[in-house]
């Protein structure tokens, strides 16, 4: 071994420098080894490490990695000590080998042994996602951060906010350090207590309403959602957006159902793979990919995606958090269909069409059969008519005008292009 004195170091591990020690017993003064660099290291195997001070330590604004196994490791004072410098703010050392801030308060640890750093940072929690009311700014960070209804603040010993709007509710830890993504900081709250997200996926969804509360214990672990809150209002318009409908540009507004309020449907031919969401309003605020109970469809960063072409009819039930996206099941139905007690008559897929065959003389009945009727007696509540070479839609309105047809006539529904031909 070697013996430098009273004082000194024995090993110094300088950038790109890998030290690499077994069956040694070294002495230092202050330190056996320093770490200078992110980029050194040093290995102890079967050894013995003997200081007055400190074992290993970290200069300013360095790291390095530091590997003891089967050895021995005799300090008087602190076994490793990442020394602050640059690297390591927030905290001053209290001369026993532990650190310490200068305020009472909620703090942020960060940990980072790939770069060697350790920070503490006054704690800064935001809502992020619905509870914000930013709509599309409802998960940008940078303008979540400047809102200062998102953040929590600080109440005692716990950190308290009261939801903006109502939905799922999402929370995170900003940080001025970290340079990983905002969602690994993530955590909710599950039974009373605070549930982190870590590298998982996305968390359980929590409901919340507007103007409940939140109430975060860190030290106990504890979180909770109180107040009677604002039931949500159900809106009153539906729109489907993207490159699957008409293109990002272009709203399309989806149809009412009848006597279902905050429900809304709309049939298209979709291509496979291609993009689409929702906004209760034409515009790029509440604008949405998946609710509560989502299917027939996938989710795709933030759109919505068929895995097969087809023509659809697709249901957004804001009442029950819904979306349904199922082939589109037209009939006619009625006087045209062979009266009243007779079966429905379904219409076939012609290409990007939908086709019926009218079997006796009357006026035009036809729906959709959508998961999201209450009973098939309600199939009015889905119901459009062909006039004037147009579809014209139900809605909330009343029966729709006698449109007659003869038997054996052909109604040619194209809802793409919003045509309804007979022939």
């Amino acid at each position: 071994g070697y013996i430098p004195g009273d004082s000194g170091y024995v090993a110094y591990a300088d950038s790109g420098v890998h030290d690499r020690f077994d069956n040694v017993r070294f002495y230092g003064g202050n330190e056996v080894q320093i770490m200078a660099s992110a980029t050194s290291s040093a290995f102890y195997t079967n050894s013995e490490l003997n200081s007055g001070h400190i074992g290993c330590m970290t200069q300013q604004n360095a790291g390095g990695t530091i590997s003891i196994v089967d050895s021995v490791l005799n300090v008087g004072e602190t076994g490793v000590q990442i020394k602050s410098g640059a690297a390591n703010n927030g905290f001053t050392n209290d001369g026993d080998g532990n650190i310490q801030v200068s305020e009472d308060g909620f703090y942020m640890i960060h940990v980072d042994f790939v770069n060697s750093i350790l920070n503490v940072e006054p704690a800064r929690i935001f809502f992020i996602g619905d509870a914000t009311n930013l709509g599309a700014d409802a998960w940008n960070e940078e303008v979540v951060e400047a809102t200062d209804g998102a953040l929590f603040k600080t109440e005692g010993k716990v950190l308290k906010a009261t939801a903006l709007s109502g939905g799922k509710l999402r929370m995170y830890a900003a940080s001025a350090i970290s340079t990983s993504p905002a969602w690994t900081r993530e955590f909710n709250i599950y039974d009373g207590k605070i549930v982190y997200r870590g590298n998982g996926g996305d968390q359980e969804a929590v409901s919340i309403l507007a103007n409940q509360e939140v109430t975060l214990d860190f030290n106990a672990g504890t979180g909770a959602i109180e107040g009677e809150g604002v039931a949500p209002t159900l809106p009153q318009t539906m729109f489907i957006i993207g490159e699957a409908i008409n293109g990002w540009s272009d709203f399309v507004p989806m149809h009412a159902f009848h006597s279902q309020e905050g429900m809304f449907w709309i049939i298209r031919y979709l291509e496979a793979g291609k993009a689409f969401k929702f906004s209760p309003v034409a515009d790029w605020k509440g604008d949405f990919n998946q609710l509560d109970t989502n299917e027939g469809f996938e989710t795709v960063e933030t759109n919505c995606k068929v895995t097969e072409s087809g023509v659809y009819c697709i249901g957004v039930d804001c009442a029950n958090s819904k979306i349904i996206v199922e082939p589109a099941k037209v009939y006619g139905i009625g006087a045209a269909f062979g009266g009243w007690e007779a079966q429905p008559v379904a219409f076939q897929v012609e290409g990007q069409t939908l086709v019926g065959t009218a079997t006796t003389d009357g006026n035009i009945r036809t729906y959709v059969d959508s998961k999201l009727l209450p009973s098939a007696n309600d199939w009015w509540h889905a119901e459009f008519i062909p006039k004037d070479g147009a579809i014209v839609y139900r809605e909330t309105g009343g029966d729709p005008e006698d449109v007659a047809i003869t038997a054996d006539q052909k109604i040619i529904y194209d809802f793409n292009a919003g045509t309804a031909v007979i022939q």
